[in-house]
């Protein structure tokens, strides 16, 4: 939710933010406890967990998620202790093929998945395109900090995200399916996949300009574009999971996955008043709606946008459904205003 609320600047100065802030760091985990520091010999401490008390298991993808909401707080927070530990510790859990996990690291042999003892599926933790994409992005903004005049990362901190990155972008090329989406393992489904990936990639497509990154960004921006419903919002089933899988983007709209496609939209650089982000946008304004008894503005989401194991275990995060929609909404409206500065054009603004 701080990213949320800090997304493009707004109330970083909050004093409930910063109380938030603090909170998180107080949760960082440090010292020889956790199971991961047992086989991985050289592994930094300074992750974060996924459950509220686990001093035990820091895991990949919560550790970038609170990293990027420290930096949307605090914008020089690269040179500040607890997101430096936390990046260590996240470019030290790479797998050796170049992508990350959630939960631990070089744990891929599929093939146990055949077993008769296997876990729900879910036996083993590989390489996903969703949480690789995020430490991506997390690695770009590092190299995109390193000229910064206050909040410049260390230099070999530098040096290890980009070594990290070079790693990253050709597994991301390897797991992007033929009609250019991406398959996500923690939110359903190839919108999630799809909008993460984008996400990671897109400083380094700025960067290279005009090559191979930026057409697995186009290709990516295309699929999202394409499973837009006609009501303008995007939308998933479970059966996406399925084996074999239902269409791709099949689903009813939903919150989530409507601010999904249109963050992944933003990042790819479509313009604020192409059709297929504005109408996600006047979706995402139409269904907002009273919250019960809390006072404000909700939207409703009733079926589980999380994934615990595919096809066995779905989640339901119950800030999903005003967390994402507001990070894209704020999105929307920081580059919607860059583009009336830069040539004046009208986009939605009501």
């Amino acid at each position: 939710m701080i990213k949320a609320l800090c997304s493009e600047g707004a109330y970083r100065n909050d004093e409930r933010v910063h109380r938030a802030a603090s909170w998180l760091k107080s949760h960082q985990l440090f010292g020889p406890r956790t199971d991961l520091a047992q086989y991985i010999s050289d592994l930094p401490d300074g992750g974060f967990s996924f459950e509220y008390d686990n001093p035990w298991y820091p895991d990949v993808d919560d550790s970038a998620a609170v990293a990027l909401s420290l930096l949307d707080q605090d914008p020089n927070a690269f040179e500040k202790f607890p997101l430096i530990r936390a990046t260590e510790f996240i470019l030290a859990m790479q797998n050796a093929d170049g992508g990350w996990s959630a939960f631990d690291r070089n744990s891929n042999p599929v093939w146990l998945h055949k077993s008769p003892f296997n876990d729900m599926d879910n036996l083993c933790d590989p390489s996903t395109a969703d949480v690789t994409g995020r430490v991506l992005e997390l690695c770009g903004l590092v190299i995109q900090h390193a000229n910064a005049a206050a909040g410049c990362p260390p230099p070999d901190l530098i040096a290890k995200a980009r070594r990290a990155a070079s790693r990253a972008i050709p597994l991301l090329a390897s797991q992007q399916e033929a009609d250019g989406s991406w398959w996500g393992r923690w939110g359903i489904n190839y919108v999630f996949g799809t909008c993460n990936a984008i996400s990671g990639l897109a400083l380094f497509a700025e960067m290279e300009r005009n090559g191979p990154i930026t057409a697995m960004i186009k290709r990516g921006a295309a699929f999202l574009a394409r499973v837009q419903h006609v009501d303008g919002g995007w939308g998933e089933s479970y059966a996406t999971y399925d084996l074999p899988p239902a269409q791709p983007g099949s689903g009813p709209s939903l919150p989530s996955p409507t601010a999904w496609a249109i963050l992944g939209l933003l990042a790819a650089g479509t313009a604020c008043d192409d059709h297929t982000v504005s109408s996600g946008i006047h979706w995402l304004l139409r269904e907002q709606t009273l919250g019960d008894g809390e006072g404000g503005l909700t939207w409703i989401e009733r079926p589980h946008t999380g994934v615990g194991f595919p096809r066995k275990l779905y989640i339901g995060y119950k800030m999903y459904q005003n967390y994402f929609p507001m990070l894209a909404l704020r999105r929307y409206m920081s580059v919607a205003a860059a583009q009336r500065v830069e040539d004046g054009r009208q986009v939605l603004h009501d």
